[in-house]
């Protein structure tokens, strides 16, 4: 190595850029895992809950399920099925949301319920505000798209 400062400067930097490249290379991996473990336990966590189909237009229980499997297989079924040629089709599409704990039977998101009063028939329908903040309480949306 010579005492020339373009030189040293030159292989400081790539010894900076290899490291700053093995750096995010740990990172990455590091993200990696730390998603496949949060994968896993959301999994877990699937099974203590109870889960509703939830009319995406008017926030209405549609059906409860004892599975997330099986409120899935509706959601997803049903919101491939609809009718897209046909006006107003997207009425019908329906979310997915944990309702309630299985070992107490507590609703998992009380502040995200509310019972209203429609034409003398009590409805649990979602609160207003829970639109944009799905992913926040878990409510998921499946073939949702708009072809």
């Amino acid at each position: 190595m010579t005492n020339c400062p373009s030189e040293r400067w030159g292989f400081f930097s790539a010894l900076s850029q290899q490291c700053m490249d093995s750096t995010a290379q740990t990172l990455v991996r590091e993200i990696s895992e730390l998603k496949s473990q949060l994968y896993q336990k959301e999994a877990q966590l699937r099974d203590s809950y109870t889960y509703v189909s939830v009319s995406a237009a008017y926030g209405c229980i549609d059906r409860h399920f004892d599975t997330y499997e099986k409120a899935l297989n509706h959601v997803a079924k049903n919101n491939l099925d609809l009718p897209r040629h046909e006006d107003k089709w997207h009425r019908e599409l329906l979310l997915l949301a944990p309702y309630r704990w299985r070992d107490s039977s507590e609703l998992v998101h009380p502040s995200i319920w509310k019972d209203e009063d429609w034409g003398g028939k009590a409805v649990t329908i979602l609160a207003d505000w829970t639109v944009g903040e799905y992913h926040s309480y878990g409510i998921e949306k499946h073939n949702m798209h708009w072809d």
